[in-house]
This record gives structure tokens, C-alpha cells and sequence, in this order.
């Protein structure tokens, strides 16, 4: 048995009946050392008596080595509220895909989106493929049942236009949070990105996108790297924006205390989710305008730049988005112009 590290973290190697096993990317040698426990006793058929629960228990240990707190908050929250009402009672090597199939049954009688159920089956693909990879598990028995179909048509969501907008943003009579809508509303940054904001990201005519901010139910908030890779960017600024944000920071430097390590929205701590919903339907029922959710601040900056004519690539480019086709698939209702002008076109 030994434990070593490697470039992408830590591994184990061992020898079980005279053949050699290992595992690799662990981020602690601890880690490692206890995971190769588990393994051994796999093998040692200790596993085959392991309960749902103790698999659980491991297997989100295992994660919170692996992923973002607030992964494994979403991984938690729904193996305790849709996985393990059903599979508690069973050992691991009982729940065959006769059992997960009538879970998925279950999942089907539920008004949850196919996105959402969709969800829930890769959690617990992913709970099974853990079992394999570290629990001496035979066979994940996700992969002898189909995934979850979607019978889903027409999927969209709210945005404001220009005009809506414009009359909510009229009736906000609070400068921090003017400037903290119109931000919003002219970047698409998503509300964690907005929250996690500091002066020192405040570059120019620019605003840098390096981490998000992040509060679980009841758990403490935090800041952690942005949603992924793509989401590390540099967002332009139009000028009267600038402008405003210069204004909001002459205000902010009259705290005491004050530094560019300040946040930009909240000054010593972000603007709390509560509070940034609460004023949210306030000024929407001040300017009589449809309560649309935060995150459909950032589609209705994406209705924006399409009837703007804006190229998808840059729209891509600008929220975010991994590639382009993500862009066009969430937005591709928002091109109603582009087959008018293909018309056009045609020759007569």
C-alpha cells in the first residue's frame, strides 16, 4: 500500500490478491489514505453489506474534496429530497434498475422540468459510478436504464424589453441600487457574479469576472471561483454606465474604512439575496411593470443585444457561455429577424 502525490493531486496504489489497483486525484493525502481503506474493503466484501446511506455519506465526503461547496450543496439537497426517500432501504448491491426505474416513475408523477430530473439522474449516475470506481461495485446499474425524456415543447422564460426596463429603472429612487440594476441589466453578469464584485474589479471602462458569491439555505455565504471557466471574463462598460459607477464609488469612499477591496454592492459584504428579491418587487410593483426572477435580468441583457443585431459569438462571448451553440440554444427564439432578412434576400 502506499500514498503519493502526483501534479493533479493525490493517489493511491495497492495490490488486492496479487493484482494492482489505483486511484487517483484526491486532494489530501488523507483523503487518499481513507478512500484506499474503502477500496480494500471492497474487495474484503465488507461492501457487499454497505447500506444507501453509509454510500451516500462517502460518497458526498468524497466530494466536498472534489467539487465547490456549492456543488455539493446541490448534490446533498437532492439526494436527501428525491434519492434516498426511495433507496434508504436498500443495500448497495440490491438496488438493481428494476428499483431505479420505478424511481424514475415516480420522478415522472412529479411537476419537476426535464432539466431538473435530468439533474437527478446524473447525480445519481454519478452516486453509482462512485461505488464502482472505489466500493468494488460490478455494475452501475444507471447505465442499463434510459435517461429521462423530454416532453417538454416550447421551453422559455420572462424578459423585460427596453421599454419595460426603462420604466423600472425610472422608479428606482435608491442610488446603490440604480447602480446596482443597471449593472445587471447592461453586462448580464449573473446576480452572484454582481454580489462578488469589488472595487479592484472595477478596471477602467471594464469590469473583471473572477468569482461569484454564494449563500445555500441555511449554510454561511462565500466566494468562490465562477460558475466555469468561460465565466471568467472582462465585460465592457458603455460610458453612461461608467459614469454612474464612478458616482456610486464617490459615495461608497465616504465609509469609513473604505478600500478598492470594498465590495461594489453592499460595501462590506454583498447585497443579501433577500434583499436584492425584495427590492426587486418593489420597484416592480412601483413601475407596474411583470415580475420577472433576477436571472431574467441577464436573459433580457441577452434580448438586448440580439434585437440589436449583435453577433451570437459575441453575445457568447459576453455572458459567459461556454460556446456559441449554448447561446443559440438558450436564445434562438430571440433571432425572429434573421430568416425576414434570409427572405429578403431571395432573388424575384
Amino acid at each position: 500500500m502506499s500514498v503519493h502525490k502526483t501534479d493533479t493531486g493525490w493517489r493511491f496504489r495497492t495490490r488486492i490478491n496479487g493484482k494492482a489497483y489505483s486511484r487517483s486525484g484526491f486532494a489530501t493525502k488523507k483523503e487518499a489514505q481513507k478512500q484506499e481503506v474503502l477500496f480494500r474493503d471492497a474487495f474484503s466484501g465488507k461492501t457487499i453489506q454497505l447500506s444507501f446511506d453509509q454510500l451516500v455519506a462517502q460518497y458526498l465526503s468524497y466530494c466536498e474534496s472534489h467539487n465547490k461547496p456549492t456543488t455539493v450543496y446541490d448534490k446533498r439537497t437532492m439526494i436527501d429530497k428525491h434519492i434516498t426517500p426511495l433507496f434508504s432501504k436498500y443495500r448497495v448491491k440490491d438496488i438493481s434498475p428494476k428499483v431505479i426505474l420505478g424511481w424514475q416513475a415516480m420522478m415522472n408523477k412529479q411537476s419537476y422540468s426535464f432539466h431538473y430530473k435530468k439533474k437527478l439522474f446524473t447525480t445519481l449516475t454519478s452516486l453509482f459510478n462512485y461505488a464502482v470506481q472505489y466500493q468494488g461495485l460490478t455494475v452501475n446499474p444507471c447505465a442499463k436504464v434510459p435517461r429521462f425524456k423530454n416532453n417538454e415543447v416550447n421551453v422559455s422564460f420572462d424578459f423585460w424589453t427596453y421599454e419595460d426596463y426603462s420604466k423600472f429603472i425610472a422608479a428606482v429612487d435608491e442610488p446603490e441600487w440604480h447602480a446596482f440594476f443597471m449593472t445587471l441589466y447592461y453586462t448580464g453578469l449573473r446576480k452572484g457574479e454582481a454580489q462578488a464584485l469589488t472595487w479592484n474589479d472595477f478596471v477602467n471602462d471594464e469590469l473583471i469576472i473572477n468569482k461569484t458569491y454564494a449563500k445555500k439555505g441555511n449554510h454561511s455565504s462565500f466566494i468562490s471561483p465562477p460558475k466555469t471557466k468561460s465565466s471568467n471574463r472582462r465585460v465592457l462598460l458603455p460610458d453612461f454606465l461608467c459614469k454612474e459607477l464612478l458616482d456610486h464609488k464617490e459615495n461608497c469612499s465616504r465609509v469609513d474604512g473604505f478600500s478598492n477591496k470594498r465590495y461594489i454592492f453592499g460595501i462590506v459584504s454583498p447585497f443579501p439575496n433577500i434583499t436584492i428579491t425584495r427590492r426587486m418587487e418593489k420597484y416592480c410593483e412601483l413601475s407596474g411593470i411583470k415580475k420577472i426572477r433576477i436571472h431574467d435580468i441577464r436573459h433580457s441583457h441577452a434580448s438586448l443585444l440580439i434585437n440589436n443585431g449583435a453577433d451570437p459569438t459575441l453575445v457568447a462571448e459576453r455572458l459567459g457561455h461556454k460556446d456559441v451553440r449554448m447561446t443559440l440554444n438558450i436564445y434562438s427564439h430571440m433571432f425572429p429577424n434573421r430568416q425576414i432578412q434570409i427572405i429578403k434576400k431571395l432573388p424575384f
